[in-house]
C-alpha cells in the first residue's frame, strides 16, 4: 500500500469534515440486521462535502489491498459514483462475499445534525 501525507487542502477539508464528528456504529452479524435497522437519508438533503464513501467495508478496505484500485480509499460523492459506474454496486456482484470483502458502500457522515 503506498501512503503519502495529505496535501493542505485536503487536510483542510478532513478538520472541517471531523470537526465535531460522532461515530454512529452498528453492531452485530448480518443475520441480526433487518430493514429497520438501516437508515435511508436522500443525497439532496445532506450536504455532501461532508460525507465520504467506501467500496466496502472501511475495515477490510484498508486492509486487504489485492490489486483493487478501490481499495485503501476514500471517496467524495462524486468519486463514489465514478467507481460505482465502473464496478457496478458490490451487493449486485458480490452478496455472499465470495470474491472479497466489498459486500456494499459505507457512507460517513461527519457533521452533526
Amino acid at each position: 500500500m503506498q501512503i503519502r501525507e495529505l496535501t493542505e487542502a485536503e487536510r483542510a477539508t478532513y478538520d472541517e469534515m471531523t470537526k465535531n464528528a460522532k461515530q454512529l456504529t452498528i453492531f452485530g452479524t448480518e443475520e441480526e440486521l433487518d430493514v429497520k435497522d438501516f437508515m435511508k437519508i436522500p443525497a439532496s438533503e445532506i450536504d455532501l462535502r461532508y460525507v465520504s464513501f467506501t467500496y466496502g467495508d472501511s475495515m477490510p478496505t484498508f486492509a486487504v489491498q489485492g490489486g483493487k484500485e478501490y481499495r485503501g480509499q476514500v471517496y467524495t460523492y462524486d468519486e463514489i459514483l465514478k467507481i460505482i459506474d465502473k464496478y457496478g454496486l458490490p451487493q449486485n456482484w458480490n452478496d455472499d462475499g465470495a470474491h472479497g470483502p466489498e459486500r456494499y458502500i459505507e457512507v460517513h457522515i461527519w457533521k452533526e445534525a
